[in-house]
């Protein structure tokens, strides 16, 4: 079941491609999305499941890199903080782009730990649909 889970992370981008990418998603499924969830498990491998110890990484463990989306749900200063560290990879539609850059960049953010993602979101609440790792 975890399996079918992370997979339907991961099919999200299939379900949304036909979607501009300058419309917001909308929260809960559209009438699409609803009659095409067989689609998950049509795209779905079983899969080993990963060596022992299992280890979900924690919040505060040391990292490469933080996935967040623009508009923040945090405040610029603390992506400033973490550029200093790891890579930013931010979520972002086409057309806000150029206003999320200007915004680091003004911020006195470190740009050259920014990767910016283009995508269509509905939440800045990532954790709850971005990629879930293990080690």
């Amino acid at each position: 079941m975890k399996v079918y889970a992370l997979l339907f992370i991961t099919l999200i981008p299939v379900f949304t491609a036909s979607r501009s990418e300058q419309e917001e998603l909308a929260i809960g499924f559209t009438p699409w999305e609803w009659e095409n969830r067989h689609l998950i498990y049509e795209y779905a491998n079983e899969t080993d499941p990963p060596p022992d110890p299992i280890h979900n990484i924690a919040e505060f463990e040391r990292m490469q890199g933080v996935l967040i989306r623009y508009h923040l749900g945090i405040s610029i200063n603390i992506v400033k903080e973490i550029a200093e560290d790891v890579i930013v990879y931010c979520l972002v539609t086409s057309a806000l782009q150029s206003s999320a850059q200007t915004a680091f960049t003004n911020a006195g953010v470190n740009m050259d730990n920014v990767e910016f993602v283009i995508g269509s979101t509905d939440s800045y609440w990532t954790r709850d649909y971005g990629p879930w790792w293990v080690v």
